[in-house]
Formats: C-alpha cells, sequence, structure tokens
C-alpha cells in the first residue's frame, strides 16, 4: 500500500526551552519538545532550567575547604562528586579509659565544625598520687620546710624532722641549726669560738653583731649576687643571679626568661588583686594564689609556674615570682639601664615584645606590658603566649 503523508504543517522553530523533534514519513518535523532530562546525582547539584517540571539542565558549585585544623587535613567529597575538597581530620579522644581515683585533662581541638574538648590525660585526684600506672591515696606529707641540712654541724644545736612524703617516699632525718653550743657563735653559718667575724668580712659582706652578714646598698642596674650582696661592677669569683630594678622595696629581675602562656584556660581567680594595674604590687602573693586556683582547679598557669619554680645559686623554689603589673612597669622604667647590666654578666636582655603580669584583668584575661613601645599596661587572653621574667625580693 503507497504510504501517504498526512503531515499539513511544516514546524521550523520552537520556543525556548522547546526544541524540533518528532518527524513526519517525509521527514519533516511536526513537533516541538523538551531536551532530554538530567539527573540531580550529587549533594550541591542544583537545577538551572526546568521543561514541562522536568530538569533539563543544572550546575554544581563544589564546597569550600575547611581550616584552622587542629589534627591536620584529609581529601574529602567536594559535593560534586570529586574527592578535591580538604576537610579536618575529626577531632577524636586520645585517650579513652583512665584510672579510679582520677580525672580526665582536656585540650582544644578544631575539626572544621568548632573547637570541642578532647581527652588528652589523666591526674590523679586531690588527695591521691600517681604510681605504676594508677592513683594511690597520698600519705600525710611533712616537707620538714625549714629544715634543709643532713646533718647537724660541728659545734651547733639542731632540731630534727623525720621528712615524709604525700607520695609515701623519703623518711630521712633532716636537720635545722637553731644555734651554737655554750662558748660558741654563729659566724658565717658555721659556729666559732672567735669573739670576732671570723677576723674580717669578705667583699660585698659587713660584721653585724659579730657575724658576717650581705651587705647591699643597692642602686637600679647594680648586679645581684648569690650571697646577696650587690655592686655596680662585675666581681671576680661571685655568681651573678640578678639586677635591681626597684631600690625602695629591693627587688631584681633574673638573668633568663621564657615564652609561656597566662594560663590554659580562662578563670577567674578569687583573691587576685582588684587595683588598677599600675596600683598592684603584690606579685608574690599573686603568683601564689594563681597556682593554688590552677591546680585546684586542674588547669596549668605556665607563666607563673615558670617563676615560682626558678632557681639559681643561693634561691630556692618559691623565692622568684611573676611581677605584678605595677612591677612590671618599674621594669619597663629602667629597661635600658637593666639591659646594659645584663649584657656585661651574659643575662638574656629585654626584647621589644609584651611581658606577662600576674595582675588579672578578667576571668579570661590578663594585664601584660608592652615593652616595644611605652610600657602600657594592656591586657590579653590569658591562653596568649607572651614573654615571662621572674623577680625576687632580696
Amino acid at each position: 500500500t503507497e504510504c501517504k503523508c498526512l503531515s499539513q504543517f511544516n514546524k521550523t522553530s520552537c520556543t525556548a526551552p522547546y526544541i524540533l523533534g518528532g518527524t513526519s514519513c517525509d521527514g519533516k518535523y511536526e513537533k516541538c519538545v523538551c531536551p532530554a532530562t538530567v539527573s540531580l546525582t550529587y549533594a550541591n547539584d542544583k537545577c538551572t532550567q526546568y521543561c514541562d517540571g522536568k530538569c533539563i539542565k543544572k550546575s554544581c558549585t563544589p564546597t569550600a575547604n575547611q581550616s584552622n585544623c587542629t589534627n591536620g587535613m584529609q581529601n574529602c567529597d567536594n559535593g560534586c562528586g570529586q574527592n578535591t575538597r580538604k576537610c579536618c581530620v575529626a577531632c577524636t579522644h586520645k585517650i579513652t579509659s583512665k584510672p579510679a581515683n582520677s580525672s580526665y585533662t582536656y585540650s582544644s581541638c578544631n575539626d572544621g565544625s568548632g573547637s570541642h574538648q578532647i581527652q588528652t590525660g589523666w591526674k590523679c585526684n586531690p588527695g591521691y598520687h600517681e604510681k605504676n600506672g594508677d592513683c594511690e591515696k597520698d600519705c600525710i606529707a611533712n616537707t620538714c620546710s625549714g629544715y634543709t641540712l643532713a646533718g647537724c654541724p660541728t659545734n651547733a644545736i639542731c632540731a630534727t624532722c623525720s621528712k615524709q612524703t604525700t607520695t609515701c617516699g623519703g623518711g630521712a632525718t633532716m636537720y635545722k641549726k637553731t644555734g651554737c653550743k655554750s662558748g660558741y657563735k654563729d659566724c658565717n653559718g658555721s659556729c666559732v669560738s672567735s669573739s670576732t667575724c671570723c677576723g674580717g668580712c669578705a667583699s660585698g659582706q659587713k660584721c653585724e653583731n659579730g657575724t658576717c652578714v650581705a651587705e647591699c646598698n643597692p642602686t637600679v642596674g647594680a648586679i645581684l649576687y648569690s650571697d646577696k650582696s650587690c655592686s655596680t661592677e662585675v666581681i671576680a669569683g661571685k655568681t651573678p643571679i640578678g639586677v635591681v630594678y626597684d631600690v625602695s622595696r629591693k627587688l631584681a629581675i633574673a638573668l633568663g626568661q621564657s615564652e609561656l602562656e597566662w594560663s590554659s584556660e580562662g578563670y577567674n581567680i578569687p583573691g587576685l588583686t582588684t587595683y588598677s594595674p599600675e596600683e598592684d604590687y603584690n606579685g608574690k602573693n599573686n603568683t601564689s594564689t594563681i597556682i593554688t586556683h590552677g591546680d585546684s582547679n586542674y588547669y596549668k598557669t605556665p607563666a607563673a609556674d615558670y617563676c615560682y619554680t626558678y632557681t639559681t645559686a643561693g634561691t630556692n623554689k618559691g623565692d622568684w615570682y611573676l611581677p605584678a603589673a605595677g612591677e612590671l612597669q618599674l621594669i619597663y622604667n629602667n629597661k635600658d639601664t637593666l639591659n646594659n647590666s645584663l649584657s656585661r654578666i651574659g643575662g638574656v636582655q629585654f626584647l621589644p615584645e609584651y611581658y606577662w603580669s600576674s595582675s588579672q584583668a578578667s576571668d579570661n584575661h590578663a594585664y601584660r606590658g608592652n615593652f616595644s613601645d611605652d610600657g602600657f599596661q594592656n591586657y590579653a587572653i590569658k591562653m596568649y603566649d607572651a614573654y615571662v621574667r621572674p623577680v625576687l625580693a632580696f
């Protein structure tokens, strides 16, 4: 049978988004149809054009990279079917178990979704100490404070103390000299029978009531020695431990310094002075208060700890402290003189940087001095690093 084309109309174009499609038996277009549909396959696929309610065109915008990742980066899906996005490695606890009578210690970790506290270790609770990976109950401590001698010196009268630590160690008998036997007198730490100062006193000492004691009539920039004498000159054979910066209060700076956080957490520390920062001269009390509060609340106080544990010849743990804001300002006021003396004895000179004080500004902030400008006291977040210089009341 002969095929006849029945189409009476020939479409030559279509209005968007339609296209020509479907032909009659003579090859002429007779319909306007939608283009082929596309699938929204990936998370970030977005339809940009529809036809008869069906998607015929799409686009895909890759998800941006994450940043500030504590644990590093890794490749991940960019939402467009490609493994090219940079994502944070997830924050996970570094330890997941601890012994009885202990508490987890934490640090901050950022994995792109925000900051998280993760378990990084553990420490024994108050009243317990670590032993072989467990927390053992403390013994009743007896540090024998002031009992520094392993034996009683010749011709001396001594008190005794049985030393015991909280970790149940020690047990040694310690001695403290309380005087000299009849017929003897104390001279430079020894009990001698002479009624004079051992025939005279060494340089930097004076005879006082028959005893040689350190002599220091300080000036700013004077070198402080381990026997607590001081001089504007370098004295051969003596050990420098600091440089005088406050004559009236007899305060000296240490020869060394460090760069540390004020604290690892933002806590309000009750008991710290609340004066204007330039009026705070209670650095020694501030330092003790900061350390005690940090130990009680299981967070670190690096700046105060560094100063409290700083020792030299002739000084002990607890002698040095983190200066208060007022004390720090006095140091800055005499910075050039102090740096000159430090250079003469091999000490570390002050840098044009920020230095922490022990004065608190708020829960999260503490005062610091700007040694690159005019010593101006401002405050910063306690978890920031700044330089730390111990001071000593001699």
